[in-house]
């Protein structure tokens, strides 16, 4: 197959652009139409429908937190003491939440549910909240999972959800 030229490759690039306005623009065209022009364009285009994007999804990193042995500790502290131990857990949570950066969906009991634009933050922010917590005189696990997820009123979901703890 000969090499295509620089002028050569802005020619069909320009016929490519110009053929997709024109049928874009034109009410009537058909897909047919369309994908003609596009082939003529350039014979080496293949062209194939063009699905759009929902903007409701987006790659994040899931992060899940949950107390070890949760059950056991509260039946030993009693209702009382467990809610106090409680909002202090979740206190050292979102403040490393709010430190690196996560966002929080939503809480479970003694889990918490966040988000974050990219894995080191989250990295990070499990590693603050094991050791902090640590301090309360719990452990902590932490599962994270970097994948796309579907905004769903202020929360979110999808695949990359359940997939991490």
């Amino acid at each position: 197959m000969p090499s295509i030229t620089a002028s050569r490759y802005r020619y069909r690039t320009t016929a490519i652009i110009r053929a997709a306005r024109t049928s874009c623009s034109r009410a009537d065209a058909s897909k047919a139409t369309r994908r003609n022009l596009l082939a003529r364009a350039s014979p080496r285009l293949q062209t194939c429908p063009v699905t759009k994007r929902s903007p409701e999804r987006f790659l994040t990193t899931v992060l899940f937190t949950d107390i070890v042995g949760s059950t056991e500790r509260a039946a030993e502290l009693g209702d009382s003491s467990w809610r106090d131990l409680i909002q202090l857990h979740h206190a050292l949570v979102r403040a490393a939440l709010r430190k690196r950066g996560g966002r929080e969906i939503d809480t479970a009991g003694d889990g918490f549910f966040a988000v974050f634009d990219g894995p080191a933050a989250a990295i990070e922010c499990a590693l603050d909240v094991v050791a902090e917590v640590r301090n309360l005189g719990i452990e902590v696990r932490a599962g994270l999972h970097v994948g796309e997820v579907e905004q769903i009123g202020a929360k979110v979901g999808g695949i990359a959800v359940p997939i991490s703890p």
